[in-house]
């Protein structure tokens, strides 16, 4: 599967630039398939937005809303798939 950025929420399962214009980060979720996958976030700047590690318990990870912010790029992400939701302006 391919990242898909054409809804709400977005899906992601790969890493890339996803968005290089300024959005409404409103939160998410990711679901990774084993403990220490790594997911990480960053804007355009290469500043990390968010990043966390896949719990042993293999529950799904909360990502909080961040506000603005400037473009999207998945730098890593080890396995499953995030879903990003994009506020409204």
């Amino acid at each position: 599967m391919a990242n898909d950025i054409t809804g709400n929420p977005w899906k992601i399962d790969s890493t890339g630039n996803l968005l290089s214009q300024r959005f409404k980060f409103d939160g998410g979720i990711w679901t990774g398939t084993a403990a220490a996958q790594v997911l990480t976030l960053t804007d355009l700047s290469g500043r990390v937005v968010f990043t966390t590690i896949y719990p042993t318990d293999l529950q799904p990870v909360q990502i909080p809303k961040m506000g603005w912010v400037n473009g999207l790029i998945c730098t890593v992400i080890g396995g499953g798939t995030a879903l990003i939701y994009v506020g409204n302006k």
